[in-house]
């Protein structure tokens, strides 16, 4: 039976360059051609004395009809077929599903492997959305606060403690007293203020710092701009374990990301699939080479470096400095695998 997929990402010229390698060479589309023919016989007869010939003649036509067909989506279907049963990939939930998976043992299989297909639930994050909403936040939140209150403005409780207020205020600004009226307009203002407080707390009205909104945008715009992260957990049992893919937003087939959000959700109820080329498997002790560490300027030889490499080793250290930023948004960390994602489909 042919695999129907709802094909939702497609990185095709990854996928391209991929199967040209296999096969040695790509078409770019299939065409199927279909004929037709058909005669017209234009004859005339006419009657005359002593013989009855015809007139006319037989024509014939030919008609090609050709079907052209895109190879785009079967794409992922050759490519899955030649790296799984080439060995080359593993579906991480056929591999692990006769018996329950462990963090190590998945790791172990997955080392020997270059491409990886998981199929999971999943959860859909858009950097550039978060960005927006903080941007807004502020606004948006005051917004549905005054929706709320417009409703409460309603309520017959709510009109008696303004009219008291208003009542409370009149009689303290008519007190001849200057510092009695100054007191009791005080006490009238305190009162107005705490009713205030109680309506914002009522009504759900929490803003938030500008600054750290602001901080925010400013994050994602240097270290996450226009990401789209997608997590994928491929064992209910293991929730700390997850495929993570960084998705081009030119390869959404719909081309709206939007569209994909408002069907799917952020995190789909449906099962998604994700096929994929290893790229990161982070070891459990944290440690692997890392040539940022090594001593640096510590033998004579290494002090007589000329300047142009001492210049680059300060931009090395200046790197080395930063590199924890990266740790924190590429979330590439044990046991989690990252992936460089060709597709992203929902199997039908």
């Amino acid at each position: 039976m042919t695999a129907i997929r709802d094909l939702i990402y497609f990185d095709f010229d990854k996928a391209a360059s991929l199967l040209s390698q296999i096969e040695g060479g790509l078409p770019q589309e299939t065409q199927n051609s279909n004929e037709s023919s058909k005669d017209e016989r234009n004859i005339r007869k006419y009657d005359i004395p002593f013989f009855k010939p015809e007139f006319g003649g037989v024509s014939a036509e030919k008609q090609f009809q050709i079907q052209t067909r895109i190879l785009h989506h079967d794409l992922i279907g050759k490519i899955e077929t030649h790296l799984l049963d080439g060995n080359a990939g593993i579906d991480i939930n056929s591999e692990f599903d006769s018996h329950p998976p462990n963090r190590e043992s998945i790791h172990s299989r997955l080392k020997n492997s270059a491409y990886i297909r998981a199929t999971g639930w999943a959860i859909l994050e858009d950097f550039e959305r978060l960005k927006q909403i903080a941007d807004r936040f502020n606004e948006l939140t005051e917004f549905i606060g005054r929706c709320s209150m417009a409703s409460l403005e309603q309520n017959p409780d709510f009109q008696k403690v303004l009219k008291d207020l208003d009542n409370a205020r009149s009689r303290a600004e008519g007190v001849k007293d200057r510092n009695r009226r100054t007191k009791e307009l005080r006490k009238v203002e305190e009162q107005e203020r705490l009713f205030k407080e109680a309506l914002k707390k009522s009504t759900g009205i929490e803003t938030i710092d500008e600054w750290l909104l602001d901080g925010i945008q400013f994050f994602i715009d240097l270290f996450m701009p226009k990401r789209v992260l997608l997590s994928l957990y491929p064992f209910e049992e293991l929730t700390d374990l997850h495929i993570l893919a960084n998705l081009k937003r030119d390869c959404f087939i719909d081309g709206d990301l939007d569209t994909l959000i408002y069907s799917y959700g952020n995190r789909p109820n449906i099962q998604l699939t994700v096929m994929g080329l290893i790229t990161s498997i982070p070891p459990q002790d944290g440690q692997s080479f890392n040539p940022f560490t090594l001593n640096v300027d510590e033998t004579e030889e290494q002090k007589a470096k000329s300047d142009e490499e001492g210049f680059q080793q300060a931009f090395r250290q200046i790197f080395y400095s930063f590199e924890n930023f990266y740790k924190f948004t590429s979330y590439s960390r044990w046991p989690n695998i990252t992936i460089h994602p060709i597709a992203l489909y929902r199997k039908v």
